[in-house]
């Protein structure tokens, strides 16, 4: 399958759900990207099994790249599905009318996202996109149980502040089996996941990381009459605000994008400064989450500076190999290969670096991986 997504967060969520049915996925930041990767596959037709294709990228969208594709007879027997925030009904005959094949709504739904793939891929040899959907079906229910306030307690801890008069605040928390985070609509965005808190805690941590300086771009963009610009951030913060259960933030950044349809400057400005608030409450919330994890690790802890075993270099020498190939090459592919491996090599290198890593690779940030590669001897 071949993702086609500019958005690091949106990556993450897609090429795990996808792997974690046993496809194997190839990532593209944008539509010339995405047409790079299917003209290099000449051992098979089509060379995609399925395109899954945003529409709003930079360089080349969607729209552009699905036409272009389908102006080559070659292509024609590969489905491509859009991935859009937009459900309207002008949006989807859009879409069809530029040689798509079907559509899904972003946040991604588990169980949507995989019965509107099975609908176009045939697995062969294995079950895996069939089986997802049967699987996510009979999952147990989540463990968490948060309200769409974000104020539910777990059973256990509703019992425990029922039984004072005045319980003491809560403070969030972002570990797996104890996640709190108030004001986040947690059950519905793990829902999303197939329940996932790994993957849930990983975006979160993501999303901390990549939109501290978007609040700076958007003013940039529109005090400088970019509208374009600013209604993309807008809409790029209402997509992966729903993704995370953050639904102050999704609902203001989804106003805010409106307005640029039609509405005056001054109304746009007050509509971003509600955004660009909720934007912050949302952030310190994970940030005291984070600081808090942080806090209960002992100090200096360090397991990767345990010498490794002769098997363990190995394995280590040939996956910076793999990653440094990548990388050189200016492949996307290295997003994934990252993410799939990322509990071997983040024992072979010190936590902040390889955190550094991460956010390098999935930013497309190639040169500077690169060196921290090269820092590693």
């Amino acid at each position: 399958i071949l993702l086609v997504e500019d958005n690091p967060i949106n990556q993450q969520v897609a090429a795990e759900l996808l792997e974690s049915a046993e496809a194997v996925v190839t990532v593209a930041e944008n539509g010339l990207k995405a047409l790079e990767a299917i003209r290099a596959v000449t051992d098979r037709e089509p060379p995609f099994d399925l395109v899954l294709m945003d529409l709003q990228m930079p360089e080349m969208d969607g729209y552009q790249a699905s036409r272009e594709l389908r102006a080559n007879p070659h292509y024609d027997a590969m489905p491509i599905v859009a991935m859009t925030a937009h459900a309207m009904v002008d949006e989807r005959q859009k879409c069809l009318d530029a040689g798509m094949n079907d559509h899904i709504s972003k946040p991604i739904e588990v169980d949507k996202f995989f019965a509107t793939l099975s609908r176009w891929i045939v697995p062969s040899g294995q079950e895996g996109i069939a089986s997802a959907i049967v699987a996510d079906s009979e999952a147990p229910a989540t463990a968490v149980s948060v309200a769409a306030s974000g104020t539910d307690e777990p059973i256990a801890v509703a019992a425990t502040a029922a039984a004072s008069v005045r319980p003491e605040r809560r403070a969030p928390c972002i570990e797996e089996g104890a996640l709190y985070l108030p004001g986040f609509e947690m059950g519905t965005a793990l829902s999303r996941l197939g329940k996932n808190e790994r993957l849930y805690i990983k975006l979160l941590k993501q999303f901390l990381a990549h939109y501290a300086g978007t609040e700076e771009q958007f003013w940039t963009a529109f005090e400088g009459g970019d509208a374009t610009g600013a209604q993309r951030i807008a809409h790029t913060l209402k997509g992966l605000a729903g993704s995370i259960g953050a639904s102050a933030l999704a609902t203001a950044s989804a106003a805010l994008e409106a307005s640029f349809a039609g509405a005056a400057p001054d109304e746009s400005r007050v509509l971003a400064k509600t955004c660009f608030a909720a934007l912050a409450e949302a952030r310190a919330t994970l940030q005291e989450a984070v600081n808090a994890e942080e806090a209960k690790k002992p100090a200096a802890e360090d397991t990767r500076a345990v010498a490794l075993t002769e098997e363990e270099l190995a394995i280590k020498a040939d996956l910076l190999r793999t990653l440094e190939g990548y990388l050189r090459e200016d492949d996307g592919e290295a997003v994934g290969f990252l993410s799939q491996h990322e509990r071997e090599m983040s024992r072979f290198m010190p936590a902040e670096v390889f955190a550094n890593l991460q956010t390098l690779v999935s930013r497309f940030e190639f040169e500077e991986a690169l060196a921290v590669l090269a820092s590693l001897g």
